[in-house]
């Protein structure tokens, strides 16, 4: 009877042994299908992740592509501006020194018609001058018939000069009051 005992409680322990195999077997089977479950959802996870950014970066370099583009051609407007900017300020330096040199001209202009005018004036004086001994002469001396002669004559001379000389000073114009 022992030997019976022994057998059923070894064949048992065998049983139980194989029992106690497979149930660890298939716990451990159902922990690496959790495990295996888990890891190839955080791989599909990240395969999405990366899909995503991969669309995402495909997208920002679409973005970036026309934004260069936009950029060159902001630089190229610029280069052309920059362009446009120098010609006008060559152009405003030219007129400048054409204005300088007009504006030195125009001065000698008026320094020469101030002499002339000056010239004109005492040109006038002179006359009046003039005019005033010849009329003081002829009155004072009705004998000297022959000198008021002369000195008309030469009044007459010098008339015709101040006109010849307010012609060449006028340009052609005769001078007010005078005749």
């Amino acid at each position: 009877m022992a030997d019976i005992a022994f057998w059923t409680l070894l064949a048992c322990a065998f049983v139980l042994g194989l029992v106690v195999g497979r149930l660890m077997t298939t716990v451990g089977k159902v922990l690496d299908d959790r495990r295996a479950r888990k890891l190839q959802h955080q791989v599909r996870a990240l395969e999405a992740g990366l899909r995503v950014a991969q669309k995402n970066a495909g997208e920002a370099t679409a973005r970036a592509s026309g934004r260069v583009q936009q950029a060159e051609q902001a630089l190229g407007e610029r280069d052309d501006l920059v362009r446009r900017l120098s010609r006008l300020e060559s152009e405003a330096q030219d007129l400048k020194s054409r204005l300088r040199n007009e504006c030195s001209k125009t001065a000698g202009l008026r320094r020469k018609l101030s002499d002339t005018s000056e010239a004109h004036a005492r040109t006038l004086v002179e006359l009046g001058d003039l005019r005033n001994e010849l009329d003081i002469a002829r009155y004072s001396s009705d004998a000297a018939s022959d000198e008021l002669l002369r000195i008309k004559s030469e009044r007459d001379e010098l008339e015709a000069e101040l006109g010849r000389i307010r012609t060449e000073q006028a340009g052609g114009r005769a001078l007010p009051g005078h005749r």
